[in-house]
């Protein structure tokens, strides 16, 4: 495992590159037992093969019956949910691991296990900078002393885009996906200091009630803006 490659930048992901990514292997079988985004890919790339299949099959019996039209749009569909199953499967199996954007998380309760992660919410490096915060509870937190102020390392693919900011980010646990202590020392390293100063800051100033899915947004001050 070359540890040398964690912090470089990644491979081109949605059209996007993380500046700072792990470029490491996901375990699949850790994936399975840890990670529930993975977990809920693997299970919407089943339905959308699934649903190609039924898609596909109405295709045909349409263009035998003479309905061309309806046929050719069905086959279509079928290729477009099959892209998105492979997708997702390409999701489920880790990707986010090798090409996701490395981002810090601090544990802020132990029971249930509770963490704030952070991450830029800029698509470009030619907007003022906002940073977005995500309260999320958690199930398992392998590799990990519980106690609150630990340093959890995060890979975090983003979605959505408003006025050149993302309106989402899905971070991961890097021990969901890497059973190595030697692999979480060295991303706690190369994500900057500001940024892990810049957590402290904000994790106790993410307003009570936000749904996890929601992202409280801060400027460069620590002020907050606004939640996404």
């Amino acid at each position: 495992m070359d540890l040398d490659q964690i912090g470089q930048q990644g491979q081109e992901l949605n059209a996007s590159v993380a500046s700072r990514a792990l470029n490491l292997e996901a375990d699949s079988d850790l994936l399975k037992q840890y990670d529930p985004y993975s977990q809920k890919h693997l299970r919407n790339s089943r339905i959308a093969f699934v649903a190609g299949l039924f898609a596909l099959g109405a295709a045909i019996k349409l263009i035998v019956g003479g309905s061309w039209i309806m046929g050719i749009l069905l086959i279509l569909l079928t290729g477009a949910l099959w892209f998105g199953a492979l997708a997702m499967k390409g999701l489920a199996l880790g990707v986010a691991y090798q090409q996701g954007l490395l981002v810090p998380s601090v544990v802020v309760n132990t029971n249930p296990i509770r963490i704030v992660a952070l991450a830029p919410l800029e698509s470009s490096m030619s907007i003022p900078s906002l940073m977005g915060a995500k309260k999320m509870t958690i199930a398992h937190l392998p590799l990990h002393a519980l106690k609150i102020g630990e340093k959890v390392p995060c890979v975090a693919l983003f979605g959505g885009n408003e006025d050149g900011y993302y309106t989402n980010f899905e971070p991961r646990v890097i021990a969901w996906g890497i059973a190595s202590r030697e692999v979480i020392e060295r991303a706690i390293e190369v994500i900057d200091g500001e940024e892990w100063a810049f957590l402290e800051a904000v994790k106790d100033r993410i307003p009570e009630g936000m749904k996890e899915y929601e992202v409280a947004c801060f400027n460069e001050d620590y002020s907050f803006k606004d939640i996404r």
